[in-house]
């Protein structure tokens, strides 16, 4: 027999699990007491190596799952490839894993047979994973009292099943996989101490018990003592072993420090499990007859109530099938749909519209792409789904219902109610439907004492129909205190004094005044008597029975009935005189029939008034009027009767056909979606096949994507690095990219991308500038021409711009600064003059004028190099530097007239750095009486007073005497930080 008390542990993992699953089973002992099912997407091509796999970290015995094996404790169950595994009876069945249309979500079908199966005894385990395959498991087990475990999103080498579990808000814990078999041992050893086989700790009764409803009725505003006490008992208890608490009087104490404790056994009490169209058959049945007569028997609105709609899923079922059908049937209404819960956080899920990817197991693949959006790996509700819903939190038991509904469907809610409590909410029901309107309720749920508010339509999908509304359930209805707005005691007492005047006054006129009769409802029972009716109407013997015809005396049941039905075909008031009983011949009697005048959300009425006859003549508005004779009554009766049976044979004999015809054409289309199904399987391997090619392509365009980023990143360092102005043009000439050098030098700015070149001012430019660029672009050739702009001498260079198929799409516009290249010609040619009359004077031995000469040669020499130089005196001071020294020194262009020459600055003296000695012991000087050249640094200061730290190569000069003649320095600028590190 099987052990009442066993754990069943279903763990589902995908992507990634493995390892999860390794370091679970390593943390789990040999003697736990559990049995483990483990649940895996595997390759039906691929044998599986988990037995072997796992039995290295776990000495608990590893099998692969049997047909109709017992799970039994300290065992682990694995799914084979190719199944689909369930649980039923605590043994394992296997069901071969069938290919259709639809997603394949083997840990949601073991889950919720695990739920059914061991109810507070299933526990479930989402590991890494990708998609949502075990979501909707997860909800079926925390609505059976289990308990649910869900890997850390960061530990998973794959958190969309995990992440996708978390966000039904149903996790009892989230844990790293390591850390969940403590948890699970914790847990189940709080279930026998909490739970006995008899007795439960918990009493509705109890002090504690009471507290806590209250505590929870402070929080959330929700009075569970309106649900039934085993379901709200249950949950307390399954709080008490995730907290590890024995005494309900630690959690009562617990409950009250720790708000989010309240939350959370609130959210347990409220669990809502719902899913798109659940229970196939009754939707189908919804679809074909509920739904098109909602449609046809409406001229403008239908309107639609889903209280309890939890997470929204029954809701956009409903709506699914109320667009399908007004598309199918050309029949376009105006639909309101309300859906309502007492929890915010589910109705605030619900509008969102996001779902999982496994409701692709639910939804209809064509009903899946039509009114969902596939994005980020969640299924979104599409707008025109959406827009017809109206998500509102609303509390049953409190708040006003919704009136003048078509169609309320309340399925899986009353079954947490007590017995009370559900006949207020049908009355409730009731009230709010319009005459024929239809209810839908779940599996487990019957309208129990309503029949006279509901009458079956389809009784094994549970959908009912609504009578017209009676006085019983108006006064159900305000004899909710919950549902009518408070008003102050005084004016309450006020209608109810006119009542009972109105009532007293009514009694009095219909005993004095009235003949003897009856009202009759549409069951034909009577609700009121008027006068003495006893000679007419008795009980019958046996079974009680309240119709007027079994109550009426035998000639004149035959005579109510033929009239009742004449009344009800044509409508106009009947009249039967000369009606005589057995028991008193010589007296005749008048029997008239009338129906109330119909009212909207009015029950109909049947007045049937029998009076003494007296010889006076038929007044006007009396009706039909004829003389009763038995014999032509009982006759007329039985042709009645019989033309009805001749009507229903003749229906029933055209249902039957139609029935043939239809299962005709339900074969026909049986082999054609057979045959589908065929070219879907096949269309299906095609598309994996194409994913997996797209898949590859994705890679290689993220591959290139990377490439062109780089090589963009590349191109922007290039043009910032190279300081070349460079503006990239259309073909018409508008501006597409500029460098920042040409921001700067032709005074761009970033909203000038997309001018036309021409609308800027370009005056420093050549003037048929536009001129030369279309020409360039058309005809393919570059074009330089050399300008002044801003005192300085630039190459102006057009470029044609040529694509990689050798098409010319624009320009490009160069200015390369080339006044030091200028300078530097001048200065050559200056130099190699120079060099010729050296020569010349040399022959003539003329020394003062070769001497003068030298002098200028090596002014020429400085001024051509690139390199800041200076002169040095033996007393420190800066005789002589060249332009690039002379710039370093913080000496404008201007202070000289000849390029060419250096410059001669001031007497500036040099000052040691921070870090150096100055006078006859610094660096320079030791270097100088070291006779050989020296790296040192130096400082001096500018004109301005900024002073400049330098590097400076220091090469002394001597006299033929020995003595000192000059310091040549190559001076380099040193960064402020870098100032007192070595070279």
């Amino acid at each position: 027999m099987k052990d009442q008390t066993l754990f069943v542990v279903g763990i589902g993992a995908s992507a990634g699990g493995l390892d999860a699953l390794q370091t679970f089973f390593a943390h789990v002992p040999e003697s736990s007491g559990l049995a483990f099912v483990v649940v895996q997407h595997l390759s039906p091509d691929y044998e599986s190596l988990m037995v072997e796999l796992l039995s290295k970290h776990t000495p608990m015995r590893v099998v692969r799952a049997e047909e109709g094996v017992e799970v039994q404790a300290d065992h682990v169950y694995l799914i084979p490839p190719k199944k689909i595994l369930r649980i039923n009876g605590g043994r394992l069945q296997l069901t071969e894993m069938v290919r259709k249309n639809k997603v394949n979500l083997p840990i949601d079908v073991f889950f919720r047979a695990l739920a059914e199966d061991q109810g507070e005894h299933a526990v479930g385990i989402i590991l890494s994973g990708t998609g949502s395959d075990g979501t909707q498991g997860v909800q079926a087990i925390k609505e059976a009292a289990g308990m649910i475990m869900v890997q850390a999103q960061d530990s998973a080498k794959f958190d969309g099943m995990p992440r996708s579990a978390i966000s039904t808000g149903v996790a009892d814990y989230i844990l790293p996989p390591e850390e969940m078999p403590g948890e699970l041992l914790r847990y189940v050893r709080h279930h026998g101490v909490i739970v006995t086989q008899d007795v439960p700790l918990i009493s509705e009764r109890s002090d504690e018990f009471a507290q806590i409803l209250l505590e929870l009725k402070r929080e959330v505003g929700i009075n569970f003592q309106e649900y039934k006490i085993g379901t709200v008992r249950r949950r307390i208890e399954r709080r008490l072993r995730v907290q590890h608490i024995q005494q309900l009087e630690d959690y009562l104490t617990f409950l009250r420090s720790a708000s989010h404790e309240r939350r959370t056994l609130a959210a347990d009490l409220l669990i809502g499990v719902t899913q798109f169209f659940r229970t196939t058959e009754a939707f189908d049945k919804l679809q074909e007859e509920v739904i098109p007569r909602l449609l046809r028997e409406s001229n403008h609105t239908v309107r639609v109530w889903v209280p309890g709609c939890s997470t929204g899923e029954e809701a956009y079922s409903i709506g699914i099938l109320l667009l399908e059908a007004m598309e199918r049937l050309q029949l376009f209404r105006e639909l309101q749909i309300f859906a309502t819960d007492v929890d915010s956080k589910a109705i605030e899920l619900a509008s969102q519209g996001r779902y999982p990817e496994s409701i692709a197991g639910q939804v209809n693949t064509d009903l899946l792409g039509r009114y969902f959006k596939h994005v980020d790996g969640r299924y979104v509700v599409t707008r025109q789904l959406r827009e017809v819903i109206v998500f509102a939190t609303q509390n049953l038991l409190k708040d006003p219902p919704f009136t003048r509904l078509d169609l309320i469907s309340c399925r899986n809610l009353l079954i947490y109610f007590k017995p009370e409590v559900q006949h207020k909410v049908l009355n409730l029901f009731a009230f709010g439907l319009r005459k024929d309107g239809f209810l839908f309720l779940g599996n487990s749920e019957t309208i129990g004492e309503m029949s006279s508010e509901f009458v079956p339509f389809d009784a094994a999908s549970k959908i009912y129909r609504a009578r017209n509304h009676s006085l019983s359930t108006i006064e159900a209805h305000r004899a909710l205190p919950s549902i009518r707005p408070h008003t102050r005691p005084n004016l309450e007492q006020i209608p109810d004094i006119r009542d009972r005047t109105q009532q007293r006054l009514f009694g009095y006129i219909s005993q004095t005044f009235a003949p003897a009769g009856v009202a009759l409802n549409e069951k034909l029972e009577p609700i009121h008597v008027f006068g003495d009716i006893s000679r007419f109407f008795r009980l019958a013997p046996g079974r009680l029975s309240l119709n007027i015809l079994s109550m009426a005396r035998e000639e004149l049941a035959v005579l109510i009935a033929t009239g009742l039905g004449k009344l009800r075909r044509e409508g106009a008031p009947l009249t039967y005189r000369n009606v005589r009983l057995r028991s008193d011949p010589e007296q005749s009697y008048t029997l008239r029939m009338r129906k109330l005048p119909d009212e909207k959300h009015q029950a109909e009425i049947t007045l049937l008034f029998i009076e003494v006859e007296a010889p006076v003549e038929a007044k006007e508005g009396d009706g039909e009027e004829s003389v009763v004779r038995f014999d032509e009554e009982i006759s007329a009766r039985m042709r009645d009767l019989e033309m009805e049976l001749q009507y229903t044979r003749e229906s029933l004999q055209a249902t039957i056909e139609e029935l043939e015809t239809s299962n005709e054409e339900l074969q026909a289309t049986n082999e054609e979606l057979v045959a589908s199904n065929e070219e879907l399987q096949a269309t299906n391997e095609e598309l994996q096949s194409l994913n997996e090619e797209l898949h590859t392509v994705n890679s290689e365009y993220q591959n290139k994507i990377l490439e062109l980023s780089q090589l963009n990143d590349d191109l922007d360092n290039l043009l910032q690095s190279n300081r070349i102005a460079t503006v990239f043009l259309d073909h018409d000439l508008r501006i597409r990219k500029f460098t920042p050098s040409a921001a700067k030098l032709i005074r761009l700015l970033p909203h000038d991308m997309g001018r036309p070149l021409s609308d800027l001012a370009l005056a420093p430019f050549p003037k048929d500038l536009t001129v030369q660029l279309e020409g360039v672009i058309q005809t393919g050739r570059e074009h330089e021409v050399e300008f002044h702009l801003d005192g300085r001498w630039y190459l102006l260079r057009l470029i044609p711009f040529v694509a990689r198929n050798e098409e010319i799409t624009g320009a490009l516009l160069t200015l390369i600064d080339v006044h030091r290249v200028r300078e530097a010609l001048s200065a050559q040619a200056r130099l190699e003059g120079l060099v010729d009359q050296w020569g010349s004077l040399a022959q003539e031995a003329d020394l003062p004028e070769l001497i003068r000469l030298e002098h200028e040669l090596i002014e020429s020499m400085m001024s051509l190099s690139a390199e800041a130089i200076a002169f040095i005196d033996p007393d420190g001071r800066v005789t002589m530097a060249n332009p690039a020294a002379a710039r370093l020194l913080g000496v404008e262009d201007a202070a000289w007239d000849d390029p060419a020459r250096p410059y001669t600055p001031p007497d500036w003296q040099l000052e040691a750095m921070d870090d150096a000695q100055g006078g006859a012991a610094s660096p320079l000087m030791q270097a100088i009486e070291a006779r050989k050249p020296v790296i040192t640094r130096q400082a001096i200061r500018r004109e301005d007073g900024t002073r400049v730290p330098l590097k400076m190569l220091a090469v002394p000069c001597f006299k033929s005497s020995g003595a000192l003649y000059r310091v040549v320095c190559r001076l380099s600028p040193l960064p402020p930080e870098d100032k007192a590190h070595e070279p």
